[in-house]
Parts: structure tokens; C-alpha cells; sequence
């Protein structure tokens, strides 16, 4: 049997001692005398750790107590991944020995001409790390990548682990690469290996938030406000968030919102609903949209200045529906804009852990999460009145989530005069079905659901996790795909008998059947433009300018 604390120039191919092996089960079979020279040589990693910090304090011996606690740590992570992932022991790892040392470079760097010593250790541990990295990959389950999907409530299996540390190990590489830039004196950056190892990292495992919450620090550094909060919102939606994301987040809004008061200091506008507010132009830029869209974000993140929403929607509003004519409306942009609007329903429930909410703040909570309702109801109003190509993932992905939230749809039922909700989504529906004819068929996985695999806030009805394996069984069209997701919905609205007239399906198998489903030659209300006609409204209010109606009925 193998001795755990051996050098690591003496480890076996693990690919090849592990064949035999089935890493897809819950657990591998090691006996109680290997668990108890796991324990062991993990107890020395920890009295390892103190002494580390000791000979810092004393100023020597650091780099001799790091080498030791670096290979025991690797035998570990190369050896026994799942008892490593349990124990977080990557992390560990990186913080005892690399990070540290990273630091301490860095302050070097400042104090004299340290630049060579510093890059050349950021490159001996991308090294280390790829060479771990090949390591564990060499174990992995070729077959079973997406592992997740039915480990939820299960015991960690060996290849959920493996699939853990090998993410880890890439959104380290991503923090190598990233240094060696934040680091480099050269003004022009080059962030294109960071973001390659960090998006690695996110498709390893898509449930992590950790790879969005990195994303979305260099989107920050290239200056790309929107994809920086679309990235902290991903990295606080996923099963694993990353907790210290919501302090970035209301930091960064806090910026955004002294930059748009400084913008409207000599407006008319009063002082209290200067801080968030944002001018409209029918000839606005895509910047002024981001500025105004990512006003009306933070005041439903940061809960402030919520007396301004109505105004800033309106502006917002009118932004989005020029927008929607131009080159730059593309689909992965719509569709951004549309989980980023999601995402904000979803926040409005948030509470500290531990926080126990009074009467008081159940309330604020409804009434948020109704602002929230009503900015995503808006644009999606918005794209269905423009019938852009572009908008049809954006769309489908709106159906989903209401169809898939218990607590959404009955919200928007409440709200939403019912034939007005279900006449839009007959018009989707067939032209869904107008492009799902002309179409080229394919087998690849829709663009939704790619892009927002391991989104939490569609993980409910769970149409970007196992149904989408489903989807790419059979050859279809992309318009196919998602007239199939759109079955919940269809179900529903029959069921309560909210679609009568007889129409077409497109079923999976590519066949026509007739269903008591809806309209297929559905227009839009008779005399509603605009936002409105998706009845925002709730009894008789009356159209703003940019023809949104809010909830209560104001303007």
C-alpha cells in the first residue's frame, strides 16, 4: 500500500492505479488503516499551518516549513481528492503557500527592483498548479462531467470532488495570470489568459460562484460596468455563491451612484432624488442606457432611494426601447439584461443569515420584489412589441423562470389582466413555430443554455440542468428547443382554461399535433402600446411617456 507523506517524484500514475476503480459512485472503498494515515498526515498540515505562522513571526524558516506543508498538501490533493474537498484543502493550500508568499513579493516590489523574483514565482506555480491539474483530470470520470446535476442531498461522490478541485485549481491559474498583469508595470493589459483559466473554471463547475465573482473583477479593471455587475450577480446566484461578492457589489453601486449625482448637480431636479437619477434622450447611447439601467439595479439592491424608481424606470424604459432598434441589441446582450432583471426578484428576498425579519420588513420585502417584477415585466414587454430575433432566448428564458417560480407567477396573475399575459405569449409562441420551419436543425445546446447553465434563479424547474440533456437528443431547430421549454407554461395556461382556441405544438419529434393550446394568429390588444400592453397597470392608471405603466398605477 502507499505510504501517504512519500516525495512526490515517488507518486504512482494515479490515472492508471485509479482505473479500476468506479469514480463515479459515492464513495471509494479505502481501509480503515489508509483512513487513518489520511487523518494523520492532515493533522501534520495543520500543525504545519501554525508553525508556518510562528517562523513568519520570527522572520526565518519560512521558506523551509512552506516546502514541507506545499508537498504534504499536494500528496494529499493528488491522492485523495475526496477526503481534500471535504477539508477545502485546495484553498488552504493556496493561502498558506501562495498567496502569502504572493504578498509578501509584492510589497518587495514596492520597496526596490523586485519584478524578476516576483514573476518568476508567479510562473513556477502555474506550473505547479497545471501539473496538479493534469493530475486530477487524468482521474476524472471522462463520461460524467455534469456531475451536480443529480448530487444534490447525496454524499459527495469522488468525481463531484475531482471536478471541485480541478475548478479550483483552474480559477487559480485565472489568479496567477491575473497577478502577473496587476503586476507588470506595463500600462497595456493583457487579460485574455485570466479570463480563458476563470471561464474554464465556471464551466468545470458551473454551480460555483467563485469563477463569476473573478470574472466580474476583471471586468472592472477593463472598465465594462454592466458585465461587472452581471458577473456579481451570477457569482451571488449560484448554489455555492461567494458571500464576500454582496459587500463588492453595494460598494460598486455606491460608486455609481455618487458618479450620477455629481451628473445632475446642476438639474432641477430635487437634491433627495438627484442620487440615482439619470437623464433620457431619444438619441441616447448604449453608455447612457448602462448608467441609467444600472441606477435603477442598485436602488433595488441597496434598498435606497426607492422614491426615485418610478422616475428612473420611465427613463430607463424609453432608453431600452430605442435600444432595442440598434446593431448593439444582440442576443447574449438581451439576454444578459434579462437575467440581471431576474436576478433582482430573486435578491429582494435576501436576509443575513441568522436576521429574523419583523412584520415591518416582510412588507419592504413585497414591495421590492413587486419593483423588481414590474422593471422585469417592462423590458420584457418591450422586447415583445420590437420582434427581434435577437430577443427570442431573452424571451423564452422570462417564460421559464415564471413558469418554473411558484411564488412569481401567481404574483404577475394578480397583476396582469390574464389575455393581455397570454395573448403576448401566443404571438412568441407562433413566431417561435415561423422560425422553427426555416430553421437549420441542429444538435448543440441552446445559447440559454450555456450561457446561464448553473443560473439558481432557473434551477427550480431545473430547464438549464436535466431537461436540457433531453433537448439535445433529438436534431432540432433552435426555435424547436424552445418551443419544448415552453411546455410548462403551455400546460398551464390550459389547464386553467386561459387559452382556448385550438393551434399547433411543435413537439419534440418535430410533429404538428393539434392541443386546446392558443391563438396563433394572436395580435396585441386592441389600443395598448408599448410596456403597458403587458397590463402593468392595475386598475385605471395612466401611461407615461414612455408607455409603462407601474402597479400601482402611476405614471
Amino acid at each position: 500500500m502507499r505510504r501517504l507523506d512519500e516525495d512526490q517524484d515517488s507518486l504512482p500514475d494515479w490515472s492508471s492505479v485509479r482505473t479500476k476503480q468506479s469514480l463515479s459512485s459515492s464513495e471509494t472503498h479505502i481501509t480503515g488503516k489508509e483512513k487513518r494515515e489520511v487523518s494523520a498526515l492532515y493533522r501534520e498540515c495543520k500543525k504545519l499551518e501554525k508553525q508556518l505562522q510562528a517562523v513568519k513571526d520570527r522572520g526565518e524558516g519560512v521558506t523551509h516549513v512552506r516546502s514541507v506543508l506545499k508537498s504534504k498538501y499536494t500528496t494529499l490533493l493528488k491522492c485523495e481528492p475526496l477526503f481534500s474537498a471535504q477539508n477545502d484543502l485546495s484553498n488552504r493550500l493556496w493561502r498558506m503557500v501562495f498567496y502569502s508568499q504572493l504578498e509578501e513579493l509584492k510589497k518587495l516590489k514596492k520597496e526596490g527592483d523586485m519584478s524578476d523574483l516576483l514573476f518568476s514565482f508567479i510562473e513556477e506555480s502555474k506550473v505547479f498548479y497545471v501539473d496538479v491539474l493534469d493530475t486530477l483530470v487524468a482521474q476524472k470520470d471522462k463520461n460524467n462531467w455534469e456531475y451536480l446535476l443529480d448530487d444534490r442531498g447525496k454524499p459527495l461522490s469522488v468525481n463531484t470532488a475531482l471536478i471541485r478541485l480541478i475548478s479550483c485549481c483552474q480559477n487559480h491559474l485565472g489568479d496567477l495570470s491575473r497577478y502577473r498583469e496587476v503586476y507588470d508595470d506595463d500600462e497595456c493589459k493583457n487579460w485574455d489568459s485570466a479570463r480563458e483559466w476563470y471561464t474554464a473554471a465556471h464551466r468545470s463547475n458551473p454551480f460555483s460562484g467563485n469563477p463569476h465573482n473573478q470574472l466580474a473583477v476583471l471586468a472592472h479593471y477593463s472598465g465594462d460596468m454592466l458585465e461587472t455587475v452581471y458577473r456579481y450577480y451570477r457569482s451571488l446566484a449560484a448554489r455555492e455563491p461567494f458571500l464576500a461578492t454582496r459587500e463588492n457589489l453595494i460598494n460598486f453601486f455606491e460608486k455609481i451612484r455618487r458618479t450620477s449625482a455629481l451628473r445632475t448637480q446642476s438639474s432641477r431636479t430635487q437634491p433627495e432624488q438627484r442620487a440615482w437619477h439619470v437623464a433620457a434622450s431619444p438619441t441616447c447611447s448604449t453608455s447612457d442606457f448602462t448608467s441609467c439601467f444600472l441606477s435603477i439595479h442598485g436602488m433595488l439592491f441597496t434598498r435606497t432611494n426607492l422614491e426615485c424608481f418610478e422616475m428612473t424606470l420611465d427613463h430607463v424604459a424609453s432608453m431600452f426601447s430605442t435600444l432595442l432598434t440598434r446593431p448593439d441589441a444582440t442576443e447574449e446582450y438581451l439576454l444578459r439584461l434579462m437575467a440581471m432583471n431576474i436576478f433582482t426578484v430573486h435578491n429582494a428576498s435576501y436576509r443575513p443569515e441568522g436576521y429574523r425579519p419583523t412584520a415591518s420588513d416582510e412588507q419592504q420585502r413585497q414591495i421590492l420584489k413587486a419593483k423588481a417584477l414590474e422593471l422585469t415585466f417592462t423590458f420584457w414587454a418591450l422586447m415583445m412589441d420590437t420582434n427581434v430575433q435577437a430577443a427570442h432566448a431573452a424571451l423564452c428564458v422570462f417564460i421559464t423562470w415564471i413558469a418554473s417560480d411558484d411564488e412569481v407567477l401567481p404574483v404577475i396573475l394578480n397583476s396582469v389582466p390574464e389575455a393581455e399575459l397570454f395573448s403576448r405569449f401566443c404571438r412568441l409562441t407562433s413566431t417561435l413555430m415561423q422560425y422553427a420551419g426555416g430553421s437549420q436543425p441542429t444538435q448543440e445546446m441552446l445559447f440559454e443554455e450555456i450561457y446561464l447553465h448553473g443560473f439558481i434563479c432557473l434551477d427550480q424547474w431545473g430547464a438549464f440542468d436535466t431537461k436540457l440533456r433531453s433537448a439535445c437528443t433529438s436534431l432540432q431547430s433552435a426555435s424547436s428547443k424552445r418551443l419544448q421549454l415552453l411546455q410548462p407554461f403551455t400546460r398551464h395556461a390550459v389547464a386553467h382554461n386561459l387559452i382556448t382556441q385550438k393551434g399547433s405544438i411543435l413537439t419534440p419529434s418535430k410533429e404538428l399535433v393539434e392541443v386546446p393550446s392558443f391563438d396563433l394568429t394572436a395580435q396585441p390588444v386592441k389600443g395598448v402600446k408599448g410596456a403597458a400592453g403587458l397590463g402593468l397597470a392595475r386598475g385605471k392608471g395612466k401611461s407615461s411617456k414612455s408607455g409603462h405603466k407601474s402597479p400601482s398605477g402611476k405614471g
